[in-house]
């Protein structure tokens, strides 16, 4: 039993370390490092909660006993220690961000969220559009969501979130991102719009912001219809989503990107990018990872990097 505790207080601490000190610059052990990373991140106090239970059970059945037993304890309660490091630090950044803006930063915990993590997975209240065909290419019929409170909104402010997923099939769609942010500005009177578009590698750059800027163009045409204001839009989107989001934004005026939409006016009120990847050729030596170059390489770009 000592040997099979140390093994699962080893693990219990790396799962930590993880969240806290990801892998980045190896490109396959990044992408492990992500995957384990990332629900042991966004679900810290759950993955406290089951590691403490299983550790009482052991205790309970008097299972612990000895120096070894004594040392995987502390490595476990170290593990809880980053864990909760990292999700209370949330609670720090939305202080320093609303003393910007003078508002209230006493914060609690939200125990609805902690008891139903994934509550926000399913849409509760509100009037939802789903898979509305924005624009018919290579064969594809590419399609977005429309999430609002109800059907009486009129001038709405506007949200299109992109989806991230590293441009690529398979790590993302508008189907599970954004949801509990477009749900929480759709209860207080946003228009929400979430859109798909080509992925990689099928698709070759710059057909990700093409799409996107079709989208755009769908949206300031017909979200009228659905009470959004077409003066007032604002973008977001994180990882890939942040870029093509913030590229979006800049890129009103920008021909290139959408000869079939000259002449229209492209331009947005906002964009809010989360986590994006913005300097592809990674001119100013800031990716922490040389995986994004091997993917724009090999799946994305489909070049290779000249200096």
């Amino acid at each position: 039993m000592d040997i099979v505790f140390l093994l699962f207080a080893v693990l219990c601490f790396a799962l930590a370390l993880n969240v806290i000190c990801p892998i980045y610059r190896h490109p396959k052990y990044a992408v492990f490092s992500f995957l384990f990373g990332w629900p042991a991140g966004e679900l810290a106090l759950h993955v406290v909660a089951v590691q403490a239970i299983l550790v009482f059970l052991v205790v309970f059945l008097g299972e612990i006993s000895g120096g070894m037993d004594a040392l995987s304890l502390m490595l476990i309660a170290t593990g809880w220690i980053l864990l909760s490091y990292h999700y209370f630090s949330g609670f720090r950044a939305h202080a320093r961000f609303s003393s910007l803006f003078g508002e209230d930063s006493n914060l609690s915990l939200n125990w609805q969220r902690l008891i139903r993590p994934f509550y926000h997975l399913k849409d509760h209240g509100l009037l939802v559009d789903k898979n509305i065909v924005y624009r018919e290419v290579d064969g594809m019929r590419l399609k977005l969501d429309i999430r609002r409170k109800n059907n009486q909104l009129k001038d709405a402010p506007v949200l299109i979130q992109i989806h991230g997923g590293a441009w690529t099939k398979g790590y993302g769609s508008k189907n599970e991102q954004g949801l509990p942010l477009m749900q929480n500005l759709a209860q207080q009177g946003w228009v929400c719009v979430s859109v798909d578009y080509r992925l990689s590698p099928k698709a070759t750059f710059p057909d990700h912001i093409i799409d996107c800027k079709h989208a755009l163009a769908w949206v300031k045409d017909n979200i009228a219809e659905y009470g959004g204001d077409a003066g007032f839009i604002v973008l977001t989107g994180g990882s890939a989503g942040g870029h093509l989001s913030s590229l979006l934004a800049l890129s009103a005026q920008e021909d290139a990107f959408h000869e079939a939409l000259s002449g229209r006016d492209l331009s947005v009120q906002g964009c809010v990018p989360f986590y994006g990847i913005y300097d592809l050729l990674d001119e100013k030596g800031l990716q922490k990872s040389v995986g994004i170059e091997i993917v724009m390489r090999k799946s994305i770009i489909k070049e290779t990097k000249t200096e």
